[in-house]
């Protein structure tokens, strides 16, 4: 069984379930959760003995790992999946796709890039 190494990005609100469930999988390897909230994010990083980024582009950038679980306030959204799809990570996002038609386009045309 392959473990898939993945990040958490915004462990606030509904983002601290995700990283529970996250970090309670034997296929999910959690390399470091990332919120600009950096006292909650080193809190959480300390708890589970890992790492954990500030920046959210440097979680994307720099991180080995296979995909991300992004749990962020809608307008957050466009330029991370964007960023993501550029390295060839998964995605995935508790939240709708996007805010309105045109940026859902912006969005399914991404997948061109991971490909």
């Amino acid at each position: 069984m392959d473990i898939i190494k993945a990040r958490m990005i915004g462990i606030g609100g509904f983002g601290h379930f995700a990283l529970a469930a996250i970090t309670a999988s034997d296929r999910i390897e959690s390399r470091a959760p990332a919120d600009y909230d950096q006292e909650l994010a080193q809190a959480k990083a300390q708890g589970l003995a890992i790492e954990s980024y500030e920046r959210y582009e440097d979680l994307i950038e720099k991180a080995d790992i296979d995909g991300l679980s992004l749990s962020l306030p809608h307008y957050l959204y466009p330029p991370l999946v964007k960023l993501a799809a550029e390295r060839g990570l998964h995605v995935y996002k508790e939240k709708p796709l996007a805010r309105n038609f045109n940026e859902g386009l912006e969005l399914v045309e991404l997948d061109n890039l991971a490909s």
